[in-house]
């Protein structure tokens, strides 16, 4: 009968693009472990290196000596080391300020074993750190950084002209004559010894935090809720936690963001970018704004998503992926490549083979996670290659696992 023309075909191979943006979720700051440091001075008259009453009854010395209290008793606070640091203000004598560094270490370490023995505290031989600085030249130029003194550049820059440190201590003696500030401010508080504690604070492990979530919720700050949920495999429960993150800080950019990621992996897409949008009236965000755009992409609004995507493009990798996708939808196939970069995917498989690399498009997919997608889109590339065998066994793989109703 010849050749009758029904109608004009359409390639809907492009329409297999999956629409599934990439979301970010921002870190939270939790550590389990984390060091902290109490600091407290003796102070000395010049030339002196015992310790005074009046040192000994200050706020900062009687709070050092409750934090290595409470690292003995406390299992959850972990003493990792003792530093004394002695100094000697840099306007005498190498020789006697090498000498009053010394004995004030000594006396700084005396009275120290002192208050430990009185507090019935151990503390090892290993874990005691002692140094002292004949001339402590930072310190003062610190304190004079600091300081609001007239000239402070001026006198800064002449004492680093010197690394004689006979002609610096002169310069010292000549600059005190000139300003009294200095010898009545800077030099006294240079005239010390320095009490460091170091620290651990041991948070809650892995299993604590799952116990207490189950039993006392109240008791998790914001931090140990954020890397919590990140512990969840059940996004129900997540939503919770995010919840609760929300309730404990409202005004907390990452649960606000965090707690729509959940939402909308939950199908619950209008819920999620109330999230996005309380997130972002806090702050304006890349993440946010990738979110937002995977929003925008689900409801079809494309020009919107792409908007979106393309503002958020410091946030990396996933907005790459993003706009792959809608480059994919505006039937910009190169591009959609160049957006997926290496890693292996569905899209860049499809990609590629709606832009002719049909032997790239078969690797790629290959590397791809088995689903009924990849195996239909495996079994178009097959056809394309005349390869009715593996065409069959994946359009028949495809058929036998799809559950989506338009396929």
């Amino acid at each position: 009968i010849g050749t009758v023309k029904l109608a004009d075909g359409v390639i809907a191979t492009a329409t297999m693009v999956s629409k599934k943006a990439k979301l970010i979720a921002f870190s939270d700051h939790y550590k389990q472990i984390v060091p902290e440091a109490y600091e407290a001075d003796i102070k000395y008259v010049i030339n002196r290196a015992d310790v005074r009453k009046s040192e000994m009854k200050k706020e900062e010395i009687a709070g050092m000596g409750e934090t290595l209290k409470a690292a003995d008793e406390n299992d959850r606070l972990n003493l990792t080391g003792i530093e004394i640091s002695a100094y000697a203000s840099p306007d005498g004598e190498l020789d006697l300020n090498t000498r009053l560094a010394d004995q004030r270490q000594k006396t700084a370490e005396k009275y120290l074993a002192g208050q430990l023995k009185k507090a019935d505290i151990e503390v090892a031989d290993e874990l005691m750190s002692m140094l002292y600085t004949p001339e402590d030249w930072e310190g003062f130029k610190k304190l004079m950084e600091a300081s609001d003194i007239q000239d402070k550049e001026m006198i800064l820059r002449v004492l680093s002209m010197h690394s004689d440190p006979v002609v610096r201590e002169q310069e010292i003696k000549n600059l005190t004559a000139a300003f009294e500030v200095i010898a009545e401010e800077i030099l006294p508080e240079l005239r010390r010894s320095k009490y460091t504690v170091n620290l651990e604070k041991i948070g809650w492990s892995d299993v604590e935090l799952k116990e207490l979530w189950t039993s006392n919720q109240d008791t998790l700050v914001l931090e140990e809720l954020l890397y919590l949920a990140t512990l969840v495999d059940d996004n129900e429960t997540k939503l919770a936690v995010y919840n609760k993150a929300v309730a404990v800080a409202p005004k907390c950019v990452r649960a606000h963001n965090n707690k729509g990621v959940v939402l909308f992996k939950l199908g619950k897409t209008e819920e999620a970018e109330a999230s996005f949008a309380a997130a972002k009236a806090l702050k304006d965000h890349d993440n946010i704004n990738n979110n937002l755009g995977a929003v925008a992409l689900k409801g079809d609004d494309v020009a919107g998503a792409k908007e979106l995507f393309t503002a958020s493009l410091g946030a990396g990798d996933k907005v790459n992926y993003n706009l792959g996708i809608v480059n994919i939808i505006q039937g910009d196939y190169q591009a959609a490549i160049n957006y997926f970069g290496n890693s292996p995917s569905y899209n860049l498989a499809l990609a590629k083979y709606l832009n002719g690399d049909v032997e790239g498009a078969w690797r790629t997919a290959s590397e791809v996670e088995e689903s009924p997608y990849r195996a239909y889109l495996l079994a178009v590339i097959a056809a394309n290659q005349d390869k009715p065998d593996a065409m069959y066994s994946n359009l028949e793989k495809a058929a036998l696992t799809c559950k989506d109703p338009q396929y």
